[in-house]
């Protein structure tokens, strides 16, 4: 028998500012917790995490994009594709 893995994906809108293109010139403010929890890689791009040390720890962080020059365009969408994993909210 066989099986098939069909992978779809969206289609990139014309003119689109890719996440990629901002570079890794981002900033950080760490509100509330006792360590920095954002990393950037190539496979997921910006990530935030609590676990840290073999536990997951509540944290408060932000992460700043750098300034994104908007005016040659008449309008803008920003889109965000997130994961959670071990989300608690009590």
């Amino acid at each position: 028998s066989a099986s098939y893995l069909i992978t779809v994906k969206e289609a990139i809108p014309e003119n689109a500012l890719l996440y990629s293109e901002l570079g890794e010139e981002f900033t950080f403010e760490q509100v509330e917790g006792t360590f920095e929890p954002w990393t950037h890689d190539s496979q997921y791009g910006l990530k935030g995490t609590g676990y840290s040390g073999g536990t997951n720890n509540a944290t408060t962080a932000i992460a700043a994009s750098p300034v994104i020059d908007l005016s040659k365009y008449e309008s803008a969408q920003l889109t965000f594709k997130n994961a959670f994993n071990f989300y608690d909210d009590t």
